[in-house]
């Protein structure tokens, strides 16, 4: 039987890396996998996020967040901070310029919707999460 200790930091590992990503940006620092060297399709890019989703055995990590006096979830976020492999993550609000398009992640990709920052925070222990799927690199204002 293999021993699947050995690869229960691969999550935890990707998302320092995207951290790390993310400050360089914010530093005016120059820097398609989670991992890539760069935020952006370009170096030169001025994306300052690599969102993602994170798995579960039963499906997508799901969070809550308060949206003036609206609960909703998410299943997208950025990560600023990891430490070991406890994340605190921004949860990230899917907005649609149309109203027929409901901002929920099956319409991820399409243009009418956008992703949005929120001042909500989730801590995660990455140690019991199975996968991630960044999303394309955005840049998002920040609260």
């Amino acid at each position: 039987m293999e021993n699947n200790n050995d690869n229960k930091g691969c999550v935890c590992q990707i998302l320092k890396k995207i951290d790390k990503l993310q400050k360089e940006v914010e530093n005016k620092k120059t820097l398609d996998t989670c991992d890539r060297l760069f935020l952006g399709n370009v170096p030169e890019n001025i994306c300052n996020t690599r969102p993602f989703t994170l798995l579960c055995c039963n499906g997508r990590f799901k969070a809550f967040f308060q949206n003036g006096l609206e609960l909703l979830n998410t299943e997208v976020f950025r990560v600023e901070k990891v430490d070991k492999c406890c994340a605190q993550l921004r949860c990230l609000q899917l907005v649609s310029s149309d109203p027929l398009i409901d901002p929920i992640f099956d319409n991820i990709y399409n243009p009418a919707i956008s992703i949005q920052a929120t001042n909500n925070f989730v801590a995660v222990n990455l140690n019991c999460i199975c996968g991630i799927q960044c999303l394309t690199d955005i840049h998002l204002n920040l609260c």
